[in-house]
């Protein structure tokens, strides 16, 4: 069975996953694009599998509502951490943080 497939999740809920990823994507590639070679992190392979794991572990174990409760924590702690980083940070993170988050 392949997850994120109707019959894994509720038509809503593959949908939003279907829109969350697209929506990570785009955050990934703006980085991507803003980041030289120095500044990436030589650990992305490993927060990439960290991430995977993250939202498949707790949505294998409890559904749909785990889905949606670890992706809220995940957004709600990234969005605390460029807030600080736009009121508080210096230099280029700053000028990220507000790129990526102009609100």
């Amino acid at each position: 069975m392949k997850l994120g497939s109707p019959s894994r999740f509720s038509p809503g809920a593959s949908a939003f996953v279907a829109e969350h990823y697209a929506t990570e994507a785009e955050h990934l590639a703006h980085f991507d694009r803003l980041l030289d070679m120095q500044m990436k992190s030589k650990l992305l392979p490993l927060w990439r599998v960290s991430g995977w794991c993250l939202g498949f572990f707790p949505t294998l174990v409890g559904g749909e509502p785990a889905l949606f409760l670890t992706v809220e924590a995940v957004e709600t702690f990234v969005e605390e951490h460029y807030m600080v980083s736009k009121e508080g940070g210096r230099g280029r993170g700053r000028e990220m943080s507000h790129e990526c988050c102009p609100y």
